[in-house]
């Protein structure tokens, strides 16, 4: 079996596995959501299709936690700066692990589109929403024995901005329509 099969199966049974973790996040979402709605007296609609993308979401999220051994790490005392931190591009060239790390985060960037009001508005958003998720994995990789790769950044946040601009288009094929 090749090493992209082999991840791609690992990443799809992680999404099972996780599958009750994302739906107990989500239901706690959801309570906090429509309670803060009770409370400021607003009308509780029913967004099935939003809730549906807050919740694979919350799988998203949970999932790529995990693979990066966030959940699930042994998280020690050591000191980010005693780890191994890599500022160069590509070191180990352009392969298969590369790949996968965008395609990890097409569908981090893809569904909140269709979860923030207005964050389709512009093109950025999706880099923010990268950036700052991947520089949080990887500064947390420092502290369970994991090194760090700006190219890991670079890709995640790829992938990300991919994934937010086909759900910005996706959503204005959609909304033109109406």
């Amino acid at each position: 079996m090749s090493y992209i099969t082999m991840e791609i199966w690992t990443g799809i049974w992680i999404l099972v596995r996780f599958l009750p973790t994302a739906l107990i996040i989500f239901a706690g979402v959801m309570i906090i959501e429509l309670g803060i709605e009770f409370i400021q007296k607003k009308k509780i609609e029913v967004k099935i299709l939003n809730w549906l993308c807050q919740f694979l979401w919350i799988l998203i999220v949970v999932s790529i936690l995990k693979i990066t051994g966030i959940i699930g790490g042994s998280f020690g005392i050591s000191s980010p700066l005693d780890s191994y931190i890599s500022f160069k591009l590509f070191e180990d060239g352009f392969n298969a692990a590369t790949i996968l790390n965008i395609c990890l985060f097409v569908p981090y960037g893809f569904l909140p589109v269709f979860i923030f009001k207005n964050i389709h508005k512009h093109w950025w958003n999706g880099v923010i929403l990268g950036a700052v998720f991947s520089i949080g994995i990887e500064f947390l990789q420092t502290f369970i024995g994991r090194f760090a790769q700006l190219d890991d950044v670079i890709m995640n946040t790829c992938g990300t901005l991919i994934g937010f601009l086909m759900g910005c288009l996706l959503l204005r094929i959609t909304t033109s329509k109406k």
